[in-house]
C-alpha cells in the first residue's frame, strides 16, 4: 500500500477552499472517511495518540494524479519528532511536528487512499506556509508519509526548500541494496516524541515535557525529486510474497445479525379479508476487518409479500411468499492492493408452518486477492450462517 510523491518543481494548484467544487470535495472525503474509519484513530498505536480530523479547517487542492483533502488533527497527545543520522542524540529544544490527515482520490482509477503526512524542521519552528501542494522556499527538514497506523511510506529531506534526499521505503532488499551501492544513503532515525497541551481562553497554552515513544529507522538516499512534479502511486503493490501473506493473515470476519426491514403499500383487502403488502429484508451479515483500519460490509436482501387477515381481531403478519434476491458490498473498500470476490448460495428458504418467520441457511466464501511483486496472493474466508427472517416486526 505504498505510494511514492514528488514535490519539487511542483505547481502550486491550491485554490480557495470555500469554493463550491472544493466544498463538495471536503464533503465528498468526509463522508468516505466516516465509513471506514472510527471518528478516533490509532488508539492502539505506539508512536501516535489517539486523533480525530478537524474537517472545519481542511482544505482542496489537486495535482496531476490526485484530488486531495488536506485536514488538521487533534491528538489527545500532541505528537513530536526528532530526525537525524542513526546513532546520535536529540536536540530537545528543537522537537518538534505537524501531522495531517490527507484523503487522495484518484484523476485515473476514483481509488481513495488515507494517508498521513508528517512534517518536521531542523530549526525547531516549523512554517506555517508548507501545504501538500506547496513548500516553504527555505524550508530545511523532513516532511514524511505514513499509514494512519505509522507505518512509514516514504519520505523526504530539504535543504533551504529543495530537496537533497529521498527515502522510498523500499520493501524489497535487493532493491534497497541496489540503491546503497549506487547512491549515497544514510539511515536516518526518527525518534518519536509526545506531550500533552493544556490551551486556555485567553490564547495562552502550556505543555508537559516532550516523552520519548519509540524510533523507526529509513534510509535516505541523496536525489529523489528533481525534475518531479504531481504525485505517482508507481509501484503501489511492491510485497514481497512473505508480506503480502502476512496481511492477508491479519484479515478478519464479524457475523453479525442487523436486519433491516421494510415495505410497501398495503393493499384493499380482498373478498375474504385479506390485506397483502410487498415485504423487504436486509441482513447485514458479514464485516470484513483489515489491519490498516479498512473495513467492508455485506448485506443479503430478500423480498416477499405478506398477508394479513383484516376480519381478525389483531391478526399478526405472515409469510405468503418470500425469495433470496442478492448479496451486494453495502459498506466500505477493501485498502489498495487488495480486490474481494464474494460468492453466495442461499438455500431454498423455508417457511414456518404458521407462516409467521421464514429460516434462511447461507452460505459465503469471499476471497481475497493481494496484489504484491511478482503475482498475487489469495486468501479465502468462508462461512455457513443461519439466520431468522420474520413477518411482523
Amino acid at each position: 500500500m505504498t505510494l511514492i510523491f514528488f514535490f519539487s518543481c511542483r505547481k502550486n494548484q491550491q485554490t480557495n477552499p470555500l469554493q463550491k467544487d472544493q466544498n463538495d470535495f471536503i464533503v465528498y472525503a468526509r463522508a468516505w472517511y466516516n465509513s471506514q474509519f472510527s471518528s478516533t484513530v490509532n488508539k492502539s498505536s505506539d508512536n501516535l495518540s489517539s486523533f480525530a480530523p478537524l474537517w472545519n479547517k481542511a482544505i482542496s487542492s489537486e495535482d496531476e494524479n490526485y484530488y486531495v483533502t488536506e485536514c488538521p488533527l487533534k491528538f489527545d497527545k500532541s505528537p513530536g519528532y526528532y530526525i537525524s543520522k542513526s546513532g546520535s542524540t536529540s536536540d530537545l529544544d528543537k522537537i518538534n511536528g505537524q501531522v495531517k490527515l490527507l484523503i487522495l482520490k484518484s484523476k485515473k482509477t476514483g481509488t481513495m487512499q488515507a494517508v498521513l503526512m508528517n512534517i518536521f524542521s531542523e530549526s525547531g519552528k516549523i512554517p506555517d506556509n508548507i501545504t501538500y501542494t506547496d513548500r516553504d522556499p527555505h524550508f530545511t527538514g523532513n516532511i514524511f508519509f505514513t499509514n494512519l497506523d505509522k507505518t512509514f511510506i516514504n519520505g523526504w529531506q530539504y535543504k533551504d526548500g529543495k530537496i537533497i534526499k529521498s527515502s522510498q521505503g523500499t520493501k524489497n532488499p535487493n532493491q534497497a541494496a541496489q540503491r546503497i551501492e549506487l547512491d549515497e544513503c544514510t539511515t536516518q532515525e526518527i525518534r518519536w516524541y509526545q506531550r500533552t497541551c493544556y490551551y486556555y481562553t485567553n490564547g495562552t497554552s502550556e505543555c508537559t515535557e516532550w516523552t520519548y515513544v519509540g524510533s523507526t529507522f529509513e534510509t535516505y538516499c541523496s536525489g529523489g525529486g528533481s525534475g518531479g512534479g504531481g504525485t505517482t502511486p508507481t509501484n503501489q503493490c511492491n510485497y514481497t510474497e512473505e508480506q503480502a501473506q502476512n496481511l492477508l493473515n491479519q484479515i478478519t470476519v464479524e457475523h453479525t445479525n442487523n436486519i433491516t426491514y421494510s415495505s410497501g403499500s398495503t393493499s384493499d383487502p380482498d373478498a375474504q379479508g385479506i390485506i397483502r403488502k410487498p415485504y423487504l429484508q436486509k441482513w447485514d451479515f458479514a464485516k470484513f476487518n483489515y489491519s490498516i483500519g479498512y473495513h467492508t460490509r455485506y448485506s443479503s436482501f430478500f423480498s416477499g409479500i405478506v398477508y394479513v387477515n383484516n376480519n381478525i381481531t389483531n391478526d399478526q403478519w405472515k409469510f405468503e411468499t418470500i425469495k433470496y434476491d442478492k448479496t451486494e458490498r453495502t459498506e466500505g473498500v477493501p485498502p489498495p492492493c487488495i480486490s474481494e470476490s464474494m460468492s453466495v448460495s442461499v438455500s431454498p428458504l423455508v417457511i414456518s408452518d404458521d407462516k409467521h418467520k421464514s429460516t434462511v441457511i447461507l452460505s459465503y466464501a469471499n476471497t481475497c486477492n493481494l496484489q504484491c511483486l511478482v503475482n498475487s496472493q489469495l486468501k479465502t474466508i468462508s462461512g455457513q450462517l443461519t439466520q431468522t427472517l420474520y413477518a411482523s416486526w
